[in-house]
């Protein structure tokens, strides 16, 4: 063998002889650097800048854990607050952490240490399982020890705790009798506050995401007997709710179709709109088109008119039932301000009539006009020669 190609081999198989990964740097200095730096900050920029700079480090970051694990303990409670923040960026370069993150929270379950307030410790739970759920699937081995968190009395433990185990995903299943229990009690509390009041959410993706913070889909099908229990709860609240989560799981919910075709009959046009958004997701099921094209005639100071024509556009061809009324309501919306001499006399419609109470909402007017848009280009995408000529 010639010299050349044994010392090419010998550079292959001797790791020492290979050259090494240069170390990542951030402004010329090493993640050690940093780490350094953000103990003996004196000032909340440099911290902050400090912890900017650990993070940038990406992958590389997850070399900080164990040394951030020790600034969990100082006594200050921003300072653990900026801490955890900074672990929850590194998210599952974390997941050595686990048992340690495991063991305090259980700490803290118990008891609080000494020189501890009772909101320093919620705030210290809140932290660790924030860093938990960043960690994701590779968290699993927290999973009791969060159930056993879902029965503290703060709220926001509790909602942090939900949340956590959704992101741990499939691995969370056994958490999802415990789950229910907290879904059901902020549903009631839901129900209550808003009793009497109408309730319209533009979206499906955004049904009272605020209230709901919970991502019950990464769970899997699993979670789908639950979705379907919140399905007959009182009001429209869990209902809501539980379409969101089940037009996340799609096809993999389409056991949840019968139910789901009963709830097309509600008395509750958001319900009504939301169900047909639902079932079209998971299977497409054509009764949904009638559906859709009833709620056009719902009045338009509610968003549901013009939402269900914008999702019989999304249909295309398949909503063809529902052309004639898509015609019609493309007829309205139309405007006319009357002026004289630069001086406004008042206005009126061109398209559907109104009552003369009607005429005196104007702020009606942006409704209708969204109304025909929507209508006008649903017929665009369902069949373009179906337009009506102007």
């Amino acid at each position: 063998m010639r010299p050349g190609l044994i010392l090419v081999v010998f550079a292959f198989l001797c790791p020492s002889a290979r050259a090494q990964k240069p170390e990542p740097k951030f402004e010329g200095k090493p993640l050690a650097y940093w780490v350094e730096r953000l103990q003996k900050a004196e000032t909340k920029e440099d911290r902050n800048r400090s912890a900017q700079a650990i993070v940038t480090f990406g992958p590389d970051s997850a070399a900080a854990v164990p040394a951030l694990m020790e600034m969990l303990n100082d006594l200050s409670d921003d300072y653990r607050k900026l801490v955890s923040e900074i672990m929850c960026m590194i998210g599952p370069g974390a997941k050595d952490a686990v048992p340690e993150l495991v063991k305090r929270l259980k700490e803290r379950q118990t008891r609080k240490l000494l020189y501890e307030t009772e909101n320093s410790n919620i705030n210290e739970m809140k932290n660790l399982i924030q860093i938990l759920a960043s960690i994701g699937p590779d968290a699993k081995n927290a999973v009791p020890a969060l159930i056993a968190t879902l029965t503290q009395t703060d709220s926001d433990v509790r909602d942090l705790a939900v949340l956590a185990l959704c992101c741990i995903g499939p691995d969370a299943r056994e958490a999802i009798p415990a789950i229910q229990r907290v879904v059901k009690a902020r549903i009631g509390v839901l129900e209550k506050r808003s009793e009497g009041q109408p309730l319209y959410f533009s979206t499906l993706e955004t049904w009272n995401s605020d209230a709901f913070p919970y991502e019950l889909h990464k769970i899997g099908p699993d979670v789908l007997p639950l979705l379907l229990e919140l399905l007959d709860e009182r009001g429209v609240h869990g209902k809501g709710f539980a379409m969101r989560e089940i037009a996340k799981l799609g096809p993999a919910a389409i056991k949840a179709a019968p139910k789901l075709a009963a709830l097309l009959r509600n008395d509750h046009p958001n319900i009504r709109f939301h169900t047909a958004v639902v079932l079209w997701k998971i299977e497409k099921n054509p009764a949904v088109v009638p559906t859709l094209a009833k709620l056009l005639i719902e009045p338009v100071e509610t968003p549901i008119p013009s939402r269900a024509a914008q999702m019989l556009g999304e249909l295309g061809p398949d909503a063809v039932e529902a052309i004639p009324a898509l015609r019609e309501a493309a007829t309205v919306g139309f405007v006319v301000w009357i002026f004289q001499s630069n001086r406004y006399l008042g206005y009126h419609y061109w398209g559907r009539n109104l009552s003369a109470e009607e005429c005196k909402q104007v702020s009606r007017s942006r409704a209708y006009i969204e109304l025909g848009d929507a209508a006008r280009q649903a017929l665009d995408r369902i069949l373009p020669e179906s337009k009506p000529k102007e």
